[in-house]
């Protein structure tokens, strides 16, 4: 370490230097080990709540202080604590207890370790930000090169850590969607870390790029809808949010109406032989059969977690005719919809609240006090984020709970911060 880094490091503090290291090696880790997006954000949270008992010699009276002259933090907490109470009441009727209170635990140590950030970085000054950003912009760009590396030479650093030989090209690069997700999300926090136009623009036009490159539709969708809603928040500054907002709040009301619409009007056949894509045929089926058990129970829910163990979901189904068939499960693990999924789990209670989550998010930017540009940033993140849930990975998946965890917490840290909210 040069004298140079070490001096900003010492500066920085305890506390700088945590939250610097996630945010440097979360998008290189994020490649090859994405799943360890949880550990690294439960050990960051940990390390900072030992910090501050350190400084205090007993409790963390620092990040307590921060809870409780912070309006927002307090709101967090009360619809935090609101969705993991309802998620342990519905343990009671669960398909599968034992995974419902797994759930449940995993969902309310990533809350509490996103509380525990959100608290922390109020205390970072404004050269430990800049610390913390050079951090974030040096692991994003080395995560952009590898990734880079990695599509350009056959992934050649993968196949030397797995055995990849039987699976197709769609396959091996369909490993990175994880990474290319962590990479996504973060962008935000780092363009809001840089402060000319131009750089901002050159690093969302190079992992735009990287996107596209690789396959994967969700998150090429995840792009797209990010570069219209900054550009609607830059025209519409202040009615933006609130159009965003609203499509938010219709959607998630009418999700469990919408797959029996797509049903009969998507040739699911014709669809996958244009696009040569079956996950996208799939996915409707999946969405159809999660729509049909959700109006079976749409006020209590399944029960946390249950969409792994759905009555009914294993039974195959045909998603390519021909002689030799490809079949895949009416249900597998998850819906791949988190408005879907909160619906067939927790019910309305609890889909209501998980949109008052998302809802809370949007309001928070919308309220920050940065310039047009920086407020557009984070609402194409926000943007971004919420068409991924909607299309990938489980709801309560602890990696990706944790990615979007440290992603709003680098979006608060690079946001100017609200006016004081003592009470």
């Amino acid at each position: 370490m040069s004298l140079a880094l070490r001096a900003r490091a010492s500066a920085a503090g305890p506390d700088g230097c945590i939250v610097a290291f996630s945010a440097f090696i979360a998008p290189l880790l994020s490649i090859y080990a994405p799943l360890g997006m949880a550990p690294l954000f439960t050990a960051g949270a940990l390390a900072l709540l030992v910090a501050d008992m350190l400084r205090s010699r007993g409790l963390p009276r620092g990040l307590i202080a921060a809870v409780r002259d912070s309006n927002s933090l307090r709101q967090f907490a009360l619809l935090g604590g609101l969705v993991c109470l309802w998620a342990l009441a519905t343990t009671a009727w669960a398909v599968e207890p034992p995974q419902a209170l797994l759930a449940t635990g995993q969902v309310f140590g990533v809350a509490c370790a996103a509380a525990v950030h959100l608290a922390a970085i109020r205390r970072i000054d404004g050269a430990t930000r800049r610390f913390i950003g050079a951090a974030l912009l040096a692991g994003v760009i080395c995560a952009l090169a590898f990734l880079a590396v990695e599509l350009a030479d056959d992934a050649a650093i993968a196949r030397q850590l797995s055995d990849l030989r039987d699976i197709s090209p769609d396959q091996v690069f369909s490993r990175y969607n994880r990474g290319l997700t962590v990479l996504l999300l973060l962008t935000a926090p780092a363009l809001l870390a840089l402060a000319g136009a131009i750089t901002r623009l050159v690093l969302g036009v190079l992992v735009s790029a990287l996107v596209m490159a690789y396959y994967g539709s969700s998150l090429q969708l995840a792009v797209g809808v990010a570069l219209l809603a900054v550009l609607l928040a830059l025209a519409l500054q202040r009615a933006a949010p609130w159009l965003i907002g609203a499509v938010i709040a219709l959607f998630v009301v009418t999700v469990p109406l919408l797959p029996p619409l797509t049903v009969q009007t998507v040739d699911t056949d014709t669809l996958t032989a244009r696009t040569h894509n079956v996950s996208i045929a799939h996915r409707i089926i999946v969405w159809q059969f999660s729509a049909e058990r959700i109006a079976e129970k749409p006020l209590t829910g399944w029960g946390m977690n249950a969409a792994r163990a759905i009555p009914g979901g294993k039974e195959k189904v045909v998603l390519i005719p021909g002689p030799a068939p490809v079949m895949g499960e009416k249900l597998p693990l998850h819906t791949h919809n988190a408005p879907l999924q909160w619906w067939l789990e927790l019910g309305l209670p609890g889909a209501a609240l998980m949109a008052g989550l998302w809802l809370f998010a949007l309001r928070l930017i919308a309220g920050q006090s940065a310039g047009r540009a920086a407020r557009a940033i984070a609402i194409g993140g926000f943007a971004a984020a919420f068409v991924i849930a909607c299309l990938s990975f489980g709801a309560w998946q602890a990696w990706w709970l944790a990615t979007l965890g440290l992603a709003a917490a680098l979006i608060a840290l690079f946001l100017p911060p609200l006016p004081q909210e003592t009470t």
